[in-house]
């Protein structure tokens, strides 16, 4: 049975992380990272960059016609990115 004042491990860490305020960062890691494992490697490869700003995933690519099937899937990534967070952290893509 747990005190009042005592927490998990996880709890310890997770006050941990917003208190210093690295949230923002460790989900942009955690972004990148589903999305090579979610897109492959070709499409990870095409991707310049990507980036979380107030629940809107920039992605920027290569490719015209890559950017344009990116630009057909925007609800599909929402999705599952999204899924794969366990959190609605995403809102709307920016494909450029």
């Amino acid at each position: 049975m747990r005190r009042k004042n005592e927490s998990t491990i996880k709890e310890a860490i997770q006050d941990l992380i917003d208190a210093y305020r690295l949230r923002a960062g460790m989900n942009q890691v955690e972004i990148k990272k589903i999305w090579e494992e979610m897109m492959g490697p070709f499409i990870a490869k095409e991707t310049e960059k990507i980036k979380l700003e107030k629940g809107i995933l920039h992605i920027k690519v290569k490719s015209a016609p890559l950017r344009h099937e990116l630009m057909m899937m925007k609800s599909k990534i929402v999705e599952k990115i999204n899924a794969e967070l366990k959190q609605e952290l995403i809102h709307d893509v920016q494909v450029w």
